[in-house]
């Protein structure tokens, strides 16, 4: 950790650093953030989140997922796998935690 920085700071500027770097080609480890349930009840009406239903428009490389680490992922992003690695994130395999880089098409 680079001294007198925040965790936080390091994540967002190594995230960052990568959008055009390692990161850059790593399109097919992108998919859509929102997934509604589909075992939702039918008739749900239409709201602000539908258009991004299951779309990558809103997508996102996942580092962790469901508290599973996805190491294809993480080998593109090694400094920021290892700031996340030393976080007192709570750690319930399949089902907590989800590390992300967030990519939204406007």
């Amino acid at each position: 950790m680079v001294e007198g920085s925040s965790i936080q700071d390091q994540l967002g500027a190594g995230m960052r650093a990568r959008q055009s770097g390692r990161m850059a080609d790593a399109h097919r480890h992108f998919e859509a953030v929102l997934a509604l349930d589909p075992a939702q009840p039918t008739g749900i009406p239409e709201n602000k989140w539908s258009p991004l239903d299951r779309s990558l428009d809103w997508s996102a490389p996942h580092l962790w997922r469901d508290g599973e680490r996805i190491d294809d992922v993480c080998a593109r992003a090694p400094k920021t796998a290892a700031l996340v690695d030393e976080l007192p994130l709570c750690r319930i395999p399949g089902r907590a935690f989800w590390v992300l880089g967030s990519s939204l098409r406007l």
